[in-house]
């Protein structure tokens, strides 16, 4: 996904110094061109482009457009496809690479076009990037020979920007051009031209400085444009100056400046071929009969006062240019309505937004004696609602504003006497009509004949960023999508963020399973315990992290008396007390929630009181502060005593109730605490970290303890830190540094295919069987920070005979541990890995030279830098990286360059069960890593920037289960399904906590079931808990839940069976409310604002309700309350109900459109509250006229256009479809969507309502986005 910003601008509401690009080149078709004849070159085999680009023209057509070529008949040349794919061209079409995303946005996009042919692995020969990010490129005819040159890189070869050499220049390029480099010598990658910016959400470019510092070789060139009497001056230092051809004109829209342009999306009929030339700045349509409508690229914002102007180039009728207030209204000139502007007909005519004519040939003297060079201007008043519109006489040299009576009097500096009055342009967008292949062309702010009156701006980027307050642009803070791969257990789903924890927990003690039978090895804390005050009243508190899992159950404690108690794990995961009375009556307690997470801590807290005169009282599980749900075999008598607190031996960590220890715990436990006669409570021991929302430890030290009790820190494994010296004996126990508030990466036999295992805290993986075993770790690298871990190699590394290991990476996301080909990387494309046999790196199943062979008592050692990932092999560095480029974070020799979301991995090979262990922590490491690389810890990852989650959607794509819907007012374990008209669901195994930046999943299989793919959409909220109470309406709600920021409220109530209000806590008018009834089985019930409040829109159907008062009692919502009536999908008297309410925001664009039934489809523009556009990422859809379904479709479910094939539609329970289909085909593009598909689903001619997420195109610094 090309989702990245770009700096722009000199400085910034925040004060940053931002990057400032001031010029560009516009080449406007085939014979503009710059170019050089090359000296000797500094290489013939390594050579890079990087360039800015921004697309021009009508460029849907049809037509190849070069950018960039060389003069041999068997060209060399970078080419944007007749279907709008970037395709390199070598030795003519010999050698072809062809992209496959598609660029066809109306936005820049930065392009680095990296060669080496001398490098042995084919796929490093050519690399093309687009923002920052390596795509991929198809080869559909052979790949380029090792050491292959091409003439543009040779001496006497030429280079040609924006056309083919080839026979004369032809296939030009129609578009802009800016800070185009040509780098000799060097495989460059983007990070020298371009930077994220301190979020690493937007890509930005470097600054001149930074650009001319580079080592340009001998043939290298930097073009910035600045000189317009010299578009082609080399400014890198060696004078290599282009030659221009045919009138290559610099302009001042660039990458961090985007003027107001013509939008080829935006267009009313593509049947009619409207024409876009001059840089999109000149329009016409060929149809005779049409009269298309064009919008342009920047839709009016919510305040401020603009101003354009178009040239009149020649006389004829058939052209228009004006407001275009009314998208429903289609192709026509002014005179139809929904289009207030100027019309050129046999006479110049102008008409106000009905279509009323205010301006013709028979009331002012213009209208009849227009002449070629004149302009007609509009200024638009947004703060008064106030049109202007002016006509410009060349040879007066004068500009007259006109009012409403005709007069000349008009004054838009002081708002005198304007054209149009009560007319609110917020959102609009200018826009041209043509018919005829007439055509009228913008006028650029540099060429303004007369000043602009005063208050008044031309609309481009920097100006919208000057005169609009932005307070909010970083949508990962409240919105995001997670793609995951269910693993059967629990797990994190969305970002891994550090703990702020003020408490530090240093140690913890590892049990080492080595028998579920009686053994003496097995693992053990034990003492002989003296009698405590009481036996009806105790507390137990520990963290765990589980190791390997098993068939077994595990023991945590237990006792010796004549009746034994314990706490365990159950065999299938759950935590159970067990206790016998010394009549010998027994008593159990076991959560119904399952626990086979291992990939991070929890906190248990067992209270046992049976003084307590209500029986659920009596016995207490908590997990991370959150009281559990038990299943109860035998209640406890009120008053009775138990088998806890006696003089007893006692044991941690196994069972010792028989002749030797057995049924162990595997796994870690830190902070154990044993308090007798005192019930504890989760705040004594834990609380939640306002950063994570996270359940974290916290001192103990304001406990008291009695003198039986005990608490065992592990700083010294067995020893009594209380006071009270009641110390234990160990016995095969281990120290770790692994601990709550450090949560080391390690093996997860959660993410690990059949015959691959844990063992030793999942520090040691055996990778057994075949060559398709894979085990993953726990935490994956999210593309930043500084890593170091160490792979010591065991056993199953010295066949000799290509069976062995290989040490690797693999996506948690797409990795198919269940396929019978799932993962070995030598021969699957699902794994990349370094491997032993041949010291290859196999990526996509392909392998290259890499390093030196491995062997057994091998340590591998793994740099992560960024996105970037370096082998060592015994402290050597393999593949001549230095130590300079691991430290810097340079991709020259990595070994892989796009390390996001991947997980470290071993991988099996053949029968030869390889075994590798995992060295995590600093302390056991046997090499020092370079300056800078810590822990792979969750305490050590990179800040993340979201808030917690408040309304989590999560849906199995690849199954037909339910779409699951939870939110924090009604709290964990609580889903409702917008399939299906049901009432709530309460499931512990579903979701389990609210986090900061994601949720927390169980074992449920509509939220983890294992080896298949979910989607989560998760909305964040600054507010933690779970609300209050709001009483603006006629009824109090339960509690709601609002971020005014994000646009959303949640709130609880009870019906009253009568017409109602609801407060909902916006502040502004919800435009979509979704409302499901949690004990009934009626629709769901929905508002949407282009709609209105007489219909309903049923989420969990396609139908549509009829028009009836019980929805909504006719009554719309208003900035404080929302209106109910009497249907009981929404207010039956005494049931709850849960309202979803959704606002236009920063990030939030609520409306609806008509369909055009056209394979060039409708443009629905997406603009947020302040009337800037976003770039959508999420989108809501219903097509409320006929019987049809929901969509939804995201950015990250399919990272590139054309969405479509990875739809949900959130009234059925189906699965994503595998193929597209043209009935939802879109594109997410800079401001909006564009349907791309003929079918009526999303494009036919009804209305079609939806909800938009995105980022806005310009953020608080004043970054603009790029093309998608």
């Amino acid at each position: 996904m090309f989702n990245n910003n770009l700096l722009m601008g000199a400085a910034s509401a925040g004060g940053t110094s931002l990057v400032e690009v001031g010029n560009s080149a516009l080449f406007t078709g085939s014979t503009p061109n710059l170019q050089i004849t090359n000296g000797t070159p500094t290489s013939t085999t390594k050579w890079s482009f990087s360039l800015w680009f921004y697309r021009g023209s009508n460029y849907t057509t049809g037509a190849n457009q070069v950018l960039i070529s060389d003069d041999d008949s068997n060209y060399w040349a970078l080419n944007m496809s007749d279907v709008d794919k970037l395709e390199v061209w070598w030795d003519g079409s010999s050698n072809e690479y062809k992209s496959e995303q598609v660029f066809r946005d109306v936005g820049w996009y930065h392009c680095v076009v990296a060669t080496d042919t001398s490098q042995a692995t084919v796929s490093n020969r050519l690399k093309v990037y687009i923002n920052g990010e390596r795509i991929t490129m198809t080869i559909t005819n052979s790949a380029v020979s090792q050491n292959e040159t091409a003439n543009i890189g040779t001496d006497g070869g030429k280079i040609m920007v924006g056309s083919l050499t080839s026979g004369g220049p032809r296939l030009g390029f129609q578009g802009y051009f800016s800070e185009f480099c040509f780098i000799d010598g060097t495989q460059s990658v983007p990070s020298d031209f371009g930077q994220y910016d301190s979020t690493g959400t937007f890509w930005t470019p470097k600054s001149a400085a930074e650009i001319t510092a580079l080592t340009f070789g001998n043939n290298g060139f930097y073009l910035p444009f600045s000189n317009s009497s010299d578009v082609g001056e080399d400014f890198s230092g060696n004078n290599n100056d282009l030659t221009n051809n045919n009138t290559v004109v610099t302009d001042t829209h660039t990458p961090t400046n985007i003027e107001f342009l013509m939008s080829p999306i935006n267009v009313t009929d593509p049947s009619d071929n409207p024409v876009l030339t001059n840089g999109n700045r000149t329009w016409s349509a060929s149809s005779s009969s049409a009269q298309t409508r064009m919008g342009g690229n920047i839709p009016f914002p919510s305040s401020g006062k603009w101003i354009a102007g178009v040239i009149i180039t020649e006389l004829s009728d058939g052209k228009a240019f004006g407001i275009w207030s009314d998208r429903t209204d289609g192709d026509g000139f002014p005179s139809v309505g929904g289009f207030s502007g100027w019309h050129r007909t046999s006479v110049l005519v102008a008409y106000e937004s009905d279509g009323s004519t205010v301006l013709s040939d028979t009331n002012w003297p213009q209208g009849t004696t227009q002449a070629v060079g004149d302009q007609c201007w509009i200024a638009v008043d947004i703060d008064n609602s106030k049109t202007f519109f002016g006509y410009y006489d060349l040879s007066a040299d004068a500009i007259l504003w006109y009012a409403n009576d005709a007069g000349n009097d008009g004054n838009p500096a002081t708002g005198d006497n304007p054209f149009e009055e009560n007319f609110n342009c917020a959102g609009m967008v200018w826009a041209g009509a043509a018919q005829n292949s007439k055509s009228f062309t913008l006028v650029k702010e540099a060429d303004c004949p007369f000043t602009i009156p005063t208050g008044y701006s031309f609309l481009n980027t920097t100006n919208l960023a000057a005169n609009i307050t932005r307070t909010h642009s970083n949508l990962e803070e409240y919105f995001d999508t997670t793609l995951y791969e269910g693993n059967g257990a629990g797990q994190r789903v969305g970002k891994f963020l550090p703990f702020t924890d003020t408490f530090t927990v240093g140690n913890s003690g590892l049990f080492k399973l080595v028998s579920t039978s009686q053994n003496t090895s097995n693992p053990r804390l034990t003492r002989t315990q003296d009698a405590g005050a009481s036996n009806k009243k105790f507390s137990f508190s520990f963290w765990y992290k589980r190791g390997q899992l098993g068939s077994s159950r595990q023991t945590i404690w237990n006792n010796d008396p004549t009746a034994t108690a314990s706490i365990r794990f159950d065999a299938a995961g759950t935590i159970a007390f067990e206790q016998g009375y010394a009549v010998g009556a027994a008593s159990s307690v076991t959560t119904t929630r399952v626990f086979t997470d291992t990939s991070q801590w929890y906190n248990v807290i067992i209270v046992i009181d049976t003084t307590q005169a209500t029986a659920s009282d009596r016995q207490t599980i908590y997990v991370n502060g959150v009281s559990q749900t038990l299943t109860i075999a035998t209640q406890l008598a009120q008053n009775a005593d138990t088998s806890v607190g006696g003089a007893d031996s006692i044991a941690i960590g196994s069972f010792i109730a028989s002749s030797s220890p057995s049924l162990p715990f595997d796994g870690y436990l830190a902070e154990f605490v044993y308090v007798n006669n005192q019930v504890l409570s989760p705040s004594d021991v834990g609380q939640v970290d306002t950063s994570t929302g996270r359940w974290i430890p916290k001192t103990l030290g304001g406990l008291s303890f009695g003198s039986t009790d005990y608490y065992l820190n592990f700083a010294t494994l067995g020893e009594d830190v209380s006071g009270n010296n009641n110390d234990f004996t160990n016995a095969n126990v281990l120290q770790s540094s692994d601990t709550p508030t450090v949560n080391f990466a390690t093996f997860d036999p959660n993410r690990a295919s059949a015959s691959a295992t844990a063992t030793i805290g999942n520090t040691r993986a055996t990778v057994a069987n075949s060559q398709a075993e894979i085990m993953l770790t726990t935490l994956p690298f999210d593309g930043t920070g500084k890593f170091y871990v160490e792979i010591h190699c065991v056993s199953g590394f010295n066949d000799g005979g290509g069976s062995g290991g290989m040490v690797g990476f693999a996506d948690p996301k797409t990795i198919a541990l269940s396929s019978a080909t799932r993962a070995y990387a030598q021969s699957n494309s699902a794994g990349m890995g370094y491997y032993y046999f041949d010291g290859n790196k196999y990526i996509n199943a392909a392998g290259s030279a890499y390093g030196s062979t491995f062997t057994n008592s091998d340590v591998i050692g793994v740099y992560v830098n960024g996105n970037n990932i370096y082998f060592t092999k015994n402290n050597t560095l393999q593949n001549s990286a230095s130590e300079a480029e691991v430290v810097a974070g340079t991709p020259t020799n990595a070994f892989y360059t796009d390390m996001g979301g991947y997980c470290l991995s071993i991988l099996g090979a053949g029968g030869n069960n390889p075994v590798a262990d995992i060295k995590v922590s600093s302390d056991d490491w046997t090499h020092t890593p370079f300056s800078g690389f810590g822990e792979l810890s969750q305490d050590n990852l990179t800040t993340g920037e979201s808030y917690q989650t408040a309304f989590s959607w999560i849906k199995n794509r690849d199954a037909t289960d339910n779409h699951m819907l939870f939110d924090r007012v009604r709290g964990i374990y609580k889903d409702v399904h917008s399939n299906e008209a049901a009432a709530e669901v309460t499931n512990v195994n579903t979701l389990q906590r609210f986090l900061n930046g994601g949720v927390q999943v169980g074992n449920d299989v509509q939220v983890n079931t294992a080896n298949e793919s979910y989607v989560a959409w998760n909305w964040y909220m600054e507010a933690t808990g779970s609300g209050s109470s709001n009483t603006d309406g006629t009824i109090n709600t339960t509690s709601t839940l609002v971020d005014t920021n994000l646009g959303m409220s949640i709130s609880t109530y009870s019906g009253t069976g009568g017409n109602a209000t609801v407060g909902h806590g916006l502040g502004v008018t919800p435009q979509l409310i979704l409302i499901r009834g949690l004990e009934n089985t009626e629709h769901w019930q929905g508002f949407h604002v282009d709609v209105g409040p007489t219909r309903s829109v049923h989420l969990n159907t396609a139908s549509s309700g009829g028009v009836t008062s019980i929805w909504f009692n006719n009554t719309a919502p208003t900035s404080s309350v929302f209106s109910l009536g009497t249907a009981g999908g929404l207010n039956s008297s005494g049931l709850d109900y849960v309202a979803y309410c959704f606002a236009p925001s920063q990030f939030i664009s609520i409306g609806s459109y008509e369909g055009n039934l056209n394979a060039n489809g409708t443009f629905i523009p997406t603009v947020n509250s302040l009337g800037i556009p976003i770039q959508p990422v999420w989108w809501l859809h219903k097509c409320f006229d006929t019987n049809l379904n929901w969509y939804i479709l995201d950015s990250v479910s399919q990272t590139y256009n054309v969405l479509g094939p990875q739809v949900l539609s959130p009234d059925t329970n189906e699965a994503a479809p595998s193929t597209t289909a043209t009935y939802r085909e879109a594109d997410f593009v800079t401001g909006g969507v564009k349907i791309r598909g003929a079918g009526d689903q999303i494009n036919n001619s009804n209305t079609h309502i939806y909800m938009a997420i995105g980022t806005p195109i310009i953020d608080v610094d004043g970054r603009i986005i790029t093309g998608r």
